[in-house]
């Protein structure tokens, strides 16, 4: 009996052993390949490599925009935390508190987070290991990531607000992340920038003394650089870090190369901006192993992106209008192309400046009165005035309310009816090219009399006005060409009969921006053809040209009557401003009510050369107390300037 179980146990142990030689021969033999792979794989370490976004140069090649090679301060999160911690505790202390309840209150705020528990394991830690209370770890950690960035303030000339800005953003930056996540994140556990664009000498400095400094290194970096600083900063626009919109919306979140990272910058204004997909780069990755490279995909820079501007037209217009009392725009479109010359817009800010000096970018965030950010060139709309009186001229003649020989009354500012005429004795019985040469308001009241609303403001739609022209740069303004139904919509009021007379003589529910202005302008010297301004050259294809009814013997007239403005000695607002040195320039002044006594808006709008028109602009300066005349001789410079710059061959 007992032989028989001693027999069927070992037959049951052999077994056993048979299933696990045959388990450990399938493992060995038939997936050990696969279970070696496996192994070999965990071995390897991916890594990215960091690309670089392209330039942006203008027309003659010249660089606007580019990345160059810097230093950066890196720090580690916990280290940056530790320091805000310190800061709010002692706002807390000022308000009132105790520093264990600043301190309790400071670490409720951060438990939602994880961040209280992620700095109490540190502590903890750093205590174990130094063999200090939990007290005594803290007060010390605090105590060195404050020296920390006091020392790298000291040793880059930086100030501490420049930095603790720097770590205030990244903080509530991945504080966002955390939250939306829902778990620790590496945001939470990696080292990040707090200085960057630190030239050789900081980086000397800082290596002096980084190993005494808590959790910071000096790595390579790349800074985005703007070598002509303030000169096209509204075009060119700049770059600033990804912000959580921007991280939740990107299209390819989950591909490691392509996607955005927290501690990455984007375009965020000007061309910047709008060509945030071309000039992007794609990462690169390196496989690695025990330090060797296995497999490697090299990074793709940035592609170039050029624009129509030309950088020295554009600097000496700048300088140009800065040297003005008043601030305003300047536009130079060439006629036959419809490219983008210049697109000047003061006042400026410097680029390299911006985002990176934190009291210089606190300045000109908070510059309410003069407002150095807008571009004023699109971005905003003005009243034109009497910029737009030849459309109007042009909509009498199309739809055939008046001829060149029709001639209105105008009893100058002694006439009872409205918009009155701004001359004192007005101009009698006056004609068309008479009225544009003397911009006589009352020619244009009568006129518009005869067209009605709709008909005019549908014409200087027609022109442009009331949607963006496609200047392609982001914040560009429509302006304000408004039909009956908008104006009973929004302004709770049918058309009057002053309201036309108003749009003709560019006041009332009209308003442009200064490239809406130059642009009309070319279209008039292009013979009727509406072409929109093109700034970015690769974008060539999307212009397209738009015959507007016009004939060609009404274009001549009022073309005649531009000229008459600056070339006819009778020309009351023209003739006595201009200097007719250079190429002949034909145009149309304009002097805008801004509802404030002795402040206008003044405009000159025109093009050169008269017989085959290349250059067309437009100048407005804000709140003057002079009118649209004082802008001719600035129009009179840059035609000069574009006749030397080859862009006008006489």
């Amino acid at each position: 009996m007992f032989k028989r179980r001693l027999i069927a146990f070992l037959l049951l142990v052999g077994a056993g052993l048979l299933v696990n030689l045959a388990r450990l021969a399938h493992l060995q033999l038939v997936r050990g390949s696969e279970h070696a792979q496996r192994v070999e794989e965990r071995m390897i370490r991916q890594r990215l490599l960091d690309t670089h976004r392209g330039d942006i140069v203008d027309r003659r090649g010249r660089i606007l925009a580019t990345d160059r090679a810097c230093f950066a301060l890196r720090v580690e999160y916990r280290v940056l935390l530790l320091d805000q911690v310190r800061r709010r505790c002692a706002a807390l202390r000022i308000q009132g508190y105790s520093a264990p309840a600043a301190v309790r209150q400071v670490e409720e705020d951060l438990a939602p987070t994880g961040e209280a528990a992620l700095l109490a394991r540190w502590i903890r830690r750093y205590g174990r290991r130094h063999e200090l209370s939990e007290a005594d770890a803290r007060r010390r950690l605090t105590e060195q990531a404050t020296w920390t960035l006091n020392r790298a303030a000291e040793l880059t000339e930086r100030s501490r607000e420049e930095i603790d800005s720097a770590a205030d953003a990244i903080i509530a930056r991945t504080q966002a992340i955390r939250t939306a996540v829902g778990s620790l994140v590496a945001e939470q556990t990696r080292s990040h920038v707090v200085l960057d664009g630190l030239d050789e000498q900081d980086a000397v400095n800082l290596r002096g003394d980084v190993e005494q400094m808590t959790g910071a290194s000096v790595v390579a970096s790349t800074e985005r650089w703007y070598p002509y600083q303030s000169i096209a900063c509204h075009v060119i626009g700049r770059t600033g870090r990804v912000n959580d919109r921007i991280l939740r919306e990107d299209p390819h979140g989950d591909d490691p190369l392509l996607s955005y990272l927290p501690t990455e910058d984007v375009g965020v204004s000007g061309v910047e901006k709008l060509c945030e997909a071309t000039l992007r780069g794609v990462r690169g990755s390196q496989a690695l192993r025990r330090g060797e490279e296995v497999t490697r995909r090299s990074p793709t820079g940035g592609a170039t992106v050029e624009l129509t501007l030309d950088i020295d037209l554009q600097q000496r217009l700048t300088d140009l209008l800065a040297g003005q009392a008043h601030h305003g725009a300047a536009v130079v479109l060439h006629v036959p192309t419809g490219e983008v010359l210049a697109l000047v817009s003061t006042p400026t800010y410097d680029l390299n400046r911006y985002g990176r000096d934190v009291v210089f970018t606190e300045a000109v965030n908070t510059d309410k009165a003069n407002l150095p950010l807008l571009n004023r060139a699109v971005a905003r709309s003005y009243p034109p005035g009497s910029t737009v009186k030849p459309i109007t001229a042009l909509a009498g003649l199309s739809e055939g309310v008046i001829t060149p020989s029709t001639a209105f009354p105008c009893l100058g500012k002694g006439d009872r009816r409205r918009p009155r005429c701004w001359s004192p004795v007005g101009h009698g019985s006056i004609t068309l090219s008479d009225a544009i040469m003397h911009s006589c308001n009352s020619y244009f009241a009568h006129t518009a009399d005869r067209l009605g609303y709709e008909r005019l403001i549908g014409w200087m739609a027609g022109f442009g006005a009331g949607k963006p022209v496609g200047a392609d740069l982001p914040g560009e303004a429509g302006g304000l060409a408004p039909d009956a139904a908008w104006v009973l919509k929004h302004d709770r009021r049918p058309i009057y009969p002053g309201d036309a007379r108003a749009v003709a003589i560019g006041q009332g529910l009209l308003e442009a921006t200064p490239i809406q202005i130059a642009n009309a302008t070319a279209t008039i010297a292009r013979d009727g053809q509406f072409l929109p301004p093109l700034l970015v050259s690769g974008n060539r294809d999307r212009q397209v040209p738009r015959d507007l009814p016009v004939r060609p013997e009404h274009l001549a007239l009022v073309r005649e009557g531009m000229y008459r403005v600056i070339n006819d000695p009778a020309s009351q607002t023209g003739y006595g401003h201009a200097a007719r040195t250079g190429p002949v320039l034909c145009g149309k002044t304009g002097t805008a009510q801004t509802g404030r006594a002795g402040q206008y808006m003044a405009w000159f709008t025109g093009f050169a050369p008269r017989a085959h028109p290349q250059i067309a602009v437009a100048f407005v300066l804000e709140d003057t107390p002079e009118g649209g005349s004082s802008c001719i001789p600035m129009a009179e410079q840059t035609i000069a300037w574009c006749l030397e710059l080859g862009y006008i061959e006489e």
